[in-house]
């Protein structure tokens, strides 16, 4: 018998798609991002949503790189 899990894989991609960003999902429902995190579903369940971050942030650290 396999582990219990307090989320589903559907349970934590409804949760997730209730928000516009990663950051905001992070922060709002910490447990359930972590729960997907430490399963190696994260990158699964935030496929749709946005990264987040400043972009101003983004282009200076391009430009820097």
């Amino acid at each position: 018998m396999g582990p219990k899990f307090k989320y589903s894989y559907e349970d934590l991609k409804n949760i997730a798609s209730k928000y516009k960003t990663v950051p905001e999902f992070r922060k709002n429902d910490y447990p359930a991002y972590q729960a997907a995190y430490y399963r190696g579903i994260l990158g699964d369940i935030i496929k749709d949503l946005e990264r987040g971050g400043s972009k101003f942030q983004k282009i200076i650290y391009v430009c820097i790189s």
